[in-house]
C-alpha cells in the first residue's frame, strides 16, 4: 500500500492535513499529523452522533476513533469491524 509511517497515512490524508506525503516518513511529523487526525476524528465522531442520533455507530470510544482513522468519515471500509477484532 501507499500508507506511510506510524499512523499509516495515505497520500490523500497527508494532503488533507496539509503535509506532503513524503514528510510522513519522518516519525515526528507523522506523529504530529496523527495527533491532528485524532483530534479531527473526535470532532467528526461528535458531529455524526449529534446530527444523526439514530446512526448506528456502536463500539467503544477507541473502536470508533480507529474506524474513523481507517475509513474516513464515510465509514465504508470495515474499520469498525477491524477495530472490534483487534482492539481490546
Amino acid at each position: 500500500t501507499s500508507a506511510s509511517g506510524v499512523f499509516q497515512f495515505v497520500q490523500e490524508t497527508s494532503k488533507l492535513l496539509g503535509y506532503k506525503h513524503s514528510m510522513m516518513f519522518d516519525y515526528k511529523t507523522n506523529i504530529e499529523a496523527g495527533i491532528k487526525l485524532l483530534d479531527a476524528n473526535k470532532k467528526v465522531m461528535y458531529n455524526i452522533t449529534r446530527k444523526n442520533p439514530d446512526f448506528e455507530f456502536s463500539g467503544s470510544y477507541a473502536e470508533r476513533l480507529y474506524a474513523l482513522h481507517h475509513d474516513g468519515p464515510k465509514l465504508a471500509h470495515g474499520g469498525l469491524n477491524l477495530a472490534k477484532k483487534h482492539i481490546t
